[in-house]
């Protein structure tokens, strides 16, 4: 029982060290560059920490004063996951190659890194952004 007890905890410290890993080569700043093989002209970029915590921007402004949306990720070798406050974590396959992410979920999405980022809630190019009750035909 103790060998048993022992082998378990290394195994699982093992395992949280591999996810560090993964999580280490993610971590930076990531702009969209394609989804499904089409070019993303609006600039969206994607903050992940190596402590698991992520940011996206720009967020609509008729969610209030944030300039950023907050959540937590983790990462194997082969999975991003998504961890939600609630309901069922998502997961999706990812290759890293260089400076390109692709998360390949229900959308198939392409990041390149971003060695010279905005600061997180802040655009390169600021466009003004439509008001919140009009909708677009």
């Amino acid at each position: 029982m103790k060998y048993l007890i022992i082998f378990t905890f290394l195994f699982f410290s093992m395992d949280c060290l591999a996810n560090d890993k993964y999580m280490e080569k993610l971590a930076g700043v990531w702009k969209i560059h394609s989804a499904d093989g089409k070019e993303v002209p609006a600039e969206f970029y994607m903050q992940l920490k190596e402590d698991g915590t992520a940011e996206t921007w720009p967020v609509s402004k008729c969610w209030g004063e944030e300039k950023t949306s907050k959540g937590k990720y983790r990462a194997t070798k082969k999975e991003f996951i998504v961890v939600m406050e609630k309901g069922e974590d998502i997961a999706s396959k990812y290759k890293l190659k260089g400076n390109k992410l692709l998360i390949k979920a229900r959308v198939d999405t392409v990041y390149i890194r971003d060695e010279n980022p905005p600061n997180p809630g802040e655009l390169k190019n600021p466009t003004d952004s439509s008001d919140c009750n009009k909708r677009e035909k």
